[in-house]
């Protein structure tokens, strides 16, 4: 198949895997393993045969460059969440003692605490919100990137006797 034809086929692949995350759903450890492996597969599929390259800027298919790029940062953000939960679930653990001591001497670390995760919980829906608009860009500027027949050729009547 020509580079041409793959390469469109490749960045179609990648935006249907890449639509089936829902950031809303990212809340456990679980469901970010697997949108992290949605998001490596959908890498792999741009990188194939050349479209777009693994290490720098040299993929042959600009669109496929400028998506695999996207994934990217995609995959360190939730990369860099899972971190974060995991630092949290393991200071929750050594700090258990200390939020009883907190919670006996004083009746506003609940307050602290609500403030905290309602901080974090902003936080996150801000960066669903920045991930799902950096989606929405790469996927328009794929689509306006594409010729007026929507990318999937002209059939005339020079090739089938017909006009489809």
């Amino acid at each position: 198949m020509s580079e041409e034809k793959e390469c469109p086929i490749r960045i179609n692949l990648a935006l249907a895997m890449l639509q089936k995350i829902d950031p809303d759903m990212l809340t456990t450890d679980k469901r970010i393993q697997n949108a992290l492996s949605q998001l490596y597969a959908a890498r792999n599929i741009l990188c194939e045969n050349g479209c777009a390259h693994m290490d720098d800027e040299d993929g042959h298919n600009e669109t496929a460059q400028k998506l695999k790029d996207e994934i990217d940062e995609m995959i360190k953000e939730l990369e860099q969440q899972q971190d974060q939960e995991q630092n949290q679930d393991g200071d929750s653990d050594s700090n258990s003692d200390q939020n009883q001591d907190q919670q006996q001497g004083s009746g506003n670390s609940d307050s602290e605490q609500s403030k905290r995760e309602q901080e974090l919980e902003n936080a996150l829906e801000q960066q669903e919100q920045d991930n799902m608009e950096e989606r929405s860009d790469a996927q328009q500027d794929y689509y306006e990137s594409q010729d007026n027949d929507g990318g999937y050729g002209s059939y005339g009547d020079e090739e089938f006797g017909k006009n489809w």
